[in-house]
């Protein structure tokens, strides 16, 4: 007898939680695990397909990517998607959505009177057209696009050693001003 399984009343059960486990955050198939864990191959299958396992498995695999990634990777993804959201955005620079919504309300009564029912009706119309270009828009998109190439630039010299981003000058005094000036006055 297995150690995964647990005997209770002439039935088999099975200890899905670890089998589970051992798929989702392993590398074995199904039917490895099940010959592991001494269950048959079409009941497994069976719990797989009923929990989502594969789907499962896919989630912590992304997970597992995301957690692993340098900082330098996942702000070169972040800088790939943002690029796409500001490429969709300036295709839509030029268009507006109009909104129009109508509520109609009827009331029923009766021959005496008396309010016997209501109906409320709603329409909601929206019509896109193109038109000049939204000024506040673009000066988002520009400033975006600048922030994007700031940070790749950053990765790029990060890349090819460099280090900081900040040039030091020496300061000059007022007296080493004259002894320059001076200098090539002498001279």
């Amino acid at each position: 007898m297995s150690l995964h399984m647990v005997r209770r009343d002439k039935m088999m059960e099975y200890d899905w939680d670890a089998v589970r486990s051992a798929y989702v955050c392993g590398e074995e198939s199904l039917p490895k695990l099940a010959k592991r864990f001494g269950i048959p191959v079409g009941k497994v299958k069976q719990q797989s397909a009923r929990e989502g396992w594969a789907a499962q498995r896919q989630q912590y695999r992304e997970k597992q990517e995301k957690a692993s990634a340098s900082p330098e990777e996942r702000i070169a993804k972040m800088a790939e998607l943002l690029l796409e959201k500001l490429r969709r955005a300036a295709e839509e620079l030029d268009v507006y959505t109009s909104v129009s919504k109508t509520r109609c309300k009827e009331s029923q009564y009766s021959d005496k009177g008396k309010l016997t029912g209501e109906t409320v009706t709603e329409k909601e119309s929206r019509e896109t057209f193109r038109d000049v270009i939204d000024r506040s828009g673009l000066k988002q998109l520009t400033a975006a696009l600048k922030d994007l190439k700031d940070i790749q630039s950053a990765l790029a010299q990060e890349r090819e050693g460099f280090v900081g981003g900040v040039v030091e000058i020496a300061a000059v005094t007022e007296e080493g001003q004259e002894l320059e000036e001076e200098e090539n006055q002498d001279g």
